[in-house]
């Protein structure tokens, strides 16, 4: 059985429930001086927004698909609601509208595909709710091509001395209809509902809000909170909701351990049977910027909670919260990117590797065009792999080129080197990560093929492999070579290469603690 979880918001001048006492925190004093938000150091031509209508949304089984059968996971970030953006008189606030913006901003190196609005002090006027803190923001999130999820954010006990069941149905009332025709929008029901922790007393309260938002808003996507601050999932397994297009709510902090044991009892072996959407996760490692709750560190909880999720891709995920205010934030008071075992900057680059993957309507590829000519036999200088950007003519986990150099406009993290001369070395390669090169022509014969490789990290597991339109021509073990500067030549000897013209070299990437200059292929016959 699941102890009650501290899940009560981790919002400043909120309340943090403990048992039955209510903790009230208040914020930072210390002044704020103003600064951007990020600056735009790069701007890829293939990182493009659209505004076309997306495909409405369904359950099926266990998962999220499009009006195509395409499986889709929503993944992207909660805001601040409105209502409490003039709260905090030292966080030097930003507009929401501006806050919604940049977290679909590729140019900036935000991809997300959901955001989730909330409203909770005004929700008992439904009509000024709507007006001032809903439907702006929806409106505005459908014009960028996200999914917007509608919360309703409610933090309280339920029913008898709790919120009153007329209260959410009156605000689904009038809101849900004014979206009976709007697919992105998804409907959140009640965002943590406390107690009673009773699945059934849950179930009676609810399901009238739900019978009244089907009888104006039949196909809308509903996601459905759970008692206990939306940890009580698993009760939906043996009893869900008769609805045929829900799915069910899971909210999780580090003071819930990131294992794969705890995670598959909290909700992972839930989602084998029912669709799930992590409404709710986050953490950072500054106390200034998380509590009892929220603490954890991107090395101790957040890395393991990502292989997981990475490993279940048919749960989605929202992150909490894209702002700097509320607990855990994304953005420091002054605005700057939170980094290190925060979670900000792992957080965008998450978002940044996940890009096409499991996205509404698929994921089409752009162009990939040569940006040198290259010939088998021949040389192909590391950095002038193709055109066409993430999963196309590369596949980068980081946003930043961490290399620093700009020779070319990309996240691929390209350095100098003064190897052979001098010029550019591909570095701080992760697995997963790869490299395409368009080849004008291919001489057939045998080949010894040389890659050129510098690593003074003693680490096993450091791999290349080599591959010709997707057949693998052989993969070479990288060593230790003394220093970061000391490249030598790394070997696969003997390769058969089939003759052609327009065919794809891919270089793939296993490891860390290593540095690539160039590949070529010498005739051995």
């Amino acid at each position: 059985m699941i102890s009650p979880i501290n899940l009560c918001k981790r919002k400043l001048m909120g309340c943090v429930f403990i048992g039955m006492t209510v903790l009230l925190t208040s914020c930072e004093t210390k002044p704020i001086e103003p600064s951007e938000l990020l600056s735009q150091k790069q701007t890829f031509s293939s990182l493009k927004r659209t505004s076309s209508p997306l495909p409405s949304l369904h359950v099926d089984g266990n998962q999220i698909k499009d009006a195509f059968g395409n499986p889709v996971t929503l993944r992207g970030f909660s805001l601040l609601p409105n209502e409490s953006n003039d709260e905090c008189t030292t966080c030097s606030p930003r507009p929401i509208s501006e806050m919604l913006a940049l977290q679909a901003n590729a140019a900036q190196g935000w991809f997300s595909r959901v955001v989730r609005i909330g409203v909770h002090q005004s929700y008992s006027d439904p009509a000024s709710a709507f007006a001032n803190h809903i439907d702006p923001f929806v409106q505005q999130a459908i014009s960028l091509g996200l999914y917007v999820i509608v919360d309703l954010h409610l933090v309280a006990n339920y029913g008898d001395g709790g919120t009153p069941q007329s209260k959410v149905i009156d605000f689904w009332r009038y809101v849900a209809p004014h979206y009976a025709n709007n697919p992105e929008v998804i409907f959140e029901v009640y965002n943590e509902p406390i107690s009673p922790d009773n699945w059934t007393t849950w179930k009676n309260f609810i399901q009238p809000v739900v019978d009244t938002i089907r009888a104006v808003a039949p196909n809308n996507l509903i996601l459905m909170g759970n008692p206990q601050w939306s940890t009580r999932v698993n009760q939906a397994v043996s009893d869900p909701f008769d609805d045929p297009n829900m799915a069910y709510v899971y909210h999780i902090y580090p003071n819930q351990p990131a294992t794969t044991s705890s995670l598959d009892a909290r909700f992972g072996n839930a989602a084998n049977s029912i669709p799930i959407v992590i409404t709710e996760f986050g953490w950072n490692a500054d106390p200034n910027y998380s509590d009892n709750v929220t603490y954890g560190t991107s090395g101790g909880w957040g890395k393991q909670f990502r292989t997981y999720m990475d490993g279940h891709a048919h749960i989605g995920w929202l992150n909490y919260i894209f702002d700097n205010y509320w607990k855990p934030q994304i953005f420091d008071w002054n605005w700057n990117l939170m980094s290190g075992e925060n979670q900000g900057k792992f957080i965008r680059d998450w978002l940044f590797e996940l890009q096409n993957h499991n996205q509404a309507g698929g994921f089409t590829p752009g162009p990939q065009t040569a940006f040198k000519v290259h010939n088998i036999p021949g040389r192909m200088e590391i950095e002038d792999f193709d055109e066409g950007g993430q999963d196309i003519s590369y596949h980068e986990t980081t946003f930043d080129n961490q290399g620093g150099n700009v020779y070319r406009n990309t996240p691929v993290d390209l350095g100098t080197t003064n190897d052979g001369g001098g010029g550019y070395t591909l570095g701080y390669i992760n697995t997963g990560e790869w490299l395409a090169y368009t080849l004008s022509n291919t001489v057939a014969g045998t080949y010894d093929i040389n890659l050129r490789v510098a690593s003074g990290d003693a680490a096993t597991g450091k791999k290349i492999t080599v591959k010709l339109d997707n057949a693998p021509l052989g993969t070479v073990d990288i060593t230790s070579t003394g220093g970061w500067e000391t490249y030598q030549n790394f070997t696969l000897s003997d390769v058969t290469v089939p003759s052609g013209s327009n065919k794809i070299l891919r270089l793939e990437f296993e490891g860390i603690g290593y540095n690539v200059n160039w590949v070529e292929f010498l005739s051995n016959p």
